[in-house]
Parts: C-alpha cells; sequence; structure tokens
C-alpha cells in the first residue's frame, strides 16, 4: 500500500496508489499519514488494515496533482519542527519520470526550467563529475547561470591553541575530583592522602562538573550544572542505500521552549577551603 499526501480545493488529503500508479482512492476524513499511524496504533491494528476501512469511492489523477504540484511530503507532522523528511522515492513512474529530469545534461548555452520546491538544494557538475555551483531553491525562484570559473575559498585559520591545564592546586600539592556530587580535593603526597569536601550543595540534580585549575593553581573552577530535559524528533530514510523498506530513525533535538542544562559557576580557594559563588547569571 503506497500513501500519498496531497492538496485539494477542500484543504489536505491522503490517498491510496491504486494499481496502475495513475490514480488515487481517497481515505475519508484522512488529513495526514500520521494521524492516521496514530489512530491504527490506538485501536491496535495494521496501518493497511485501518487506512482500507476508511477508503471511500472518491478517486482523483495522480498525475494531475503532480503537474499542479499539489503533492506533499509523504510524512508530517502537525508541528514541522518535529518532523525531518529526506529522500527520493521512485515507487511510480511520475517518480522515477521527475527523477530523471533532475539528471538532465545541458549543452553549452543551453538553457532549463526545473520543478523543484523552495529550500531544495541543487548541485552541478561537469563532465567528469567536478562540481560547478551549488545553491538552494526559493520560493520566488532562482537562476543559475554557469560560468566554469571557480569560486574562490576563504583561507582556513588556524585555531588558537588551548592554554594547557595546571596538573593540580597548589602547585601541584592537591588533585580535584567530584563525589556524591560534590567537590572534593585529595592530597598529592602522604600516606594517608587527605582528602577535603570543597562543596555541600551538590545533588543528582544538580551535580558538580568540568573541574578546572585557574594558572596560578591557587583557585578551582567549577560548575554545577542542572540537567536538561533532551526530547528526541524522528527521521523517515525512505530510500535506505541497501535498498528494502524505509527506515525510521530517532535522535535527541533541543527546540525552542524546551528546558536546556543550566551551568552555575563557582570558585573554589584551596587554601581558605572556601567556596565563592560570583554575581552571575547561570548559562544554558
Amino acid at each position: 500500500m503506497r500513501l500519498v499526501q496531497f492538496e485539494s480545493d477542500g484543504g489536505r488529503c491522503v490517498g491510496v496508489v491504486d494499481e496502475s500508479g495513475n490514480r488515487l482512492t481517497v481515505v475519508e476524513g484522512a488529513e495526514r499519514v500520521y494521524d492516521l499511524a496514530l489512530e491504527a496504533a490506538r485501536a491496535g491494528q495494521g496501518l493497511e488494515q485501518h487506512v482500507t476501512a476508511r477508503l471511500g469511492g472518491e478517486t482523483v489523477s495522480y498525475d494531475a496533482l503532480l503537474a499542479e504540484s499539489r503533492i506533499l511530503p509523504p510524512l508530517d507532522h502537525p508541528d514541522p519542527a518535529h518532523c525531518l523528511v529526506t529522500g527520493t522515492g521512485l515507487s511510480h513512474l511520475g517518480s522515477a519520470q521527475a527523477r530523471d529530469d533532475m539528471h538532465a545534461k545541458l549543452a553549452a548555452g543551453a538553457e532549463k526550467t526545473q520543478h523543484t520546491y523552495a529550500g531544495h538544494s541543487w548541485l552541478v557538475v561537469d563532465a567528469n563529475g567536478k562540481p560547478l555551483v551549488a545553491f538552494k531553491a526559493e520560493a520566488a525562484g532562482r537562476s543559475a547561470i554557469i560560468t566554469g570559473d571557480e569560486i574562490p575559498r576563504k583561507p582556513r585559520t588556524e585555531r588558537p591553541k588551548s592554554r594547557a591545564r595546571t596538573k593540580g592546586g597548589d602547585g601541584g600539592k592537591w588533585r580535584a575530583f567530584v563525589r556524591d556530587h560534590n567537590v572534593w580535593i585529595r592530597a598529592a603526597e602522604g600516606d594517608e592522602k587527605e582528602e577535603v569536601q570543597l562543596s555541600q550543595d551538590g545533588a543528582p540534580d544538580n551535580r558538580y562538573e568540568m573541574l578546572q585549575w585557574t594558572p596560578d593553581s591557587k583557585t578551582l573552577i567549577a560548575f554545577r550544572v542542572q540537567p536538561g530535559e533532551p526530547k528526541e524528533v524522528y527521521r523517515i530514510e525512505s530510500s535506505p542505500k541497501d535498498g528494502g523498506r524505509a527506515k525510521l530513525h530517532r535522535h535527541n533535538y533541543a527546540l525552542p521552549g524546551d528546558k536546556f542544562a543550566s551551568f552555575e559557576l563557582n570558585l573554589f580557594d584551596v587554601a581558605e577551603r572556601k567556596q565563592i559563588k560570583p554575581e552571575v547569571e547561570p548559562v544554558d
């Protein structure tokens, strides 16, 4: 079963491609494949079974929808930031023809108008496969003139070398570490290896991390970290390189409004065994 999302005069619709590949049977009351999948899961049904039960008698021309640019991505989410679909499927003749058009060859001085959508990236190469130009399509249309001139590249800038960290506090006499979410120091020498707790406010949800000595090794820098709330987004690989069915990928991706990790700066005077909290806002 091949599902297609498209725009109609009355709004969004979902259709099932028939055996000929030329017409779509409209799924009654459906606007998104995403919604159909959720409904099927709640009903304890397979997606194909659920969709089949909702097929109506209305059909539309697949070729006409393609010609009028009414085809939508195969899967999306009510909030676009929660779904990214990549890849190009060749599941029907119309799609295969569109894919062939993307790989057209042009003679010197020739022109070509290419149907696309805003945000799609295009790469133009020469006969040997060497990239000539890359650009992103815009909603208002865009023209690219290929002259063959090489685009100058910006020279690389070397990153400044990071300052070496001091091996230990007070000239190497102390080693810093975290225990039970708090900051401790341990004597580097001596048989008993004296240990001193420098902080008292560490907790599982507000723990100390990122310990580092100042260059003079007299002060220890640490951040008390309040973890954020990682949330996932989903990505569908519609045409896997190894073939077969589409694959669903998931990974953490922060969005505006999500809770980010918060970092509170703390300083510790080792000689005085004193904790100092600078008057600065936590960083997230």
